[in-house]
């Protein structure tokens, strides 16, 4: 209820409610031109959030989701650990939170995002990857030493192939793409020195001068750099957002 309704910020900055009301307020706004999108993954608050919505509303959110601005990761009831949860309680919550978002939305998750557990499992790539029909997974947390030697050998993104048992044949393992968010540094979150949501102390680049503009450009293009050194990939995965942010999503 806390984090929901934003009751008690001593604990943690967070109002998810406000905050989904001031995504989709964006997103629907027709006096600015953009582009945006906006990407959610735990079900257990949007469930909440969208059942109090009128209608009309949620025909809008309809309308972004069937046109790409609006989109869901994972999609669990919330998202799991992996190092000591028992398959069924994995498998449980996550058809929860996939059964309420293809009742009500019709929507179904392609990519696994768990991006906080403590610790990775062949569960989680075997059943809850590959058995849900997930095209990807991306995490974050990851061992320092594990980190420190894949962004050393450019190996910061795979196939992450797994048995359905011990003595299953070859045909019965199951292959997914990983990939780690946070620019590859075993965390989550915009690139150093980008963070430009109100809980972040980043300078803002609109009414920089133009040298200090170049300066924090090519630290923007350092950065990408040496995160595309770390992966074999043409593609890379910036992420900009982190926990309860975008309560002030117009920023």
């Amino acid at each position: 209820d806390q984090y929901f309704y934003g009751l008690n910020n001593t604990i943690q900055q967070a109002h998810v409610s406000l905050i989904l009301d001031n995504v989709i307020h964006q997103l629907l706004d027709t006096n600015t031109n953009h582009n945006r999108t906006f990407t959610y993954v735990e079900t257990a608050f949007f469930s909440r959030w969208y059942t109090a919505l009128p209608s009309s509303d949620q025909k809008s959110l309809k309308r972004l989701i069937s046109e790409g601005k609006f989109s869901f990761a994972n999609g669990g009831w919330c998202m799991h650990d992996e190092a000591t949860t028992h398959y069924m309680g994995m498998i449980d919550q996550t058809t929860l939170g996939h059964s309420f978002l293809k009742k009500e939305l019709g929507v179904i998750p392609k990519v696994g995002w768990q991006i906080d557990p403590f610790g990775h499992s062949a569960t989680q790539g075997t059943l809850m990857t590959s058995g849900f029909g997930f095209d990807a997974l991306y995490f974050g947390r990851i061992h320092y030493v594990d980190l420190e030697n894949r962004q050393k050998e450019a190996q910061c993104e795979g196939i992450w192939s797994s048995k359905t048992s011990p003595s299953s044949s070859p045909s019965a393992s199951s292959s997914v793409f990983w990939g780690l968010t946070g620019s590859n540094r075993g965390n989550y979150g915009a690139p150093d020195n980008f963070c430009f949501d109100s809980l972040c102390a980043d300078e803002p680049l609109v009414g920089l001068s133009e040298d200090d503009l170049r300066t924090r450009t090519r630290g923007f293009l350092n950065s990408v750099g040496i995160q595309a050194s770390q992966t074999k990939g043409r593609n890379i995965l910036l992420t900009m957002g982190s926990d309860f942010q975008y309560a002030q999503a117009r920023k």
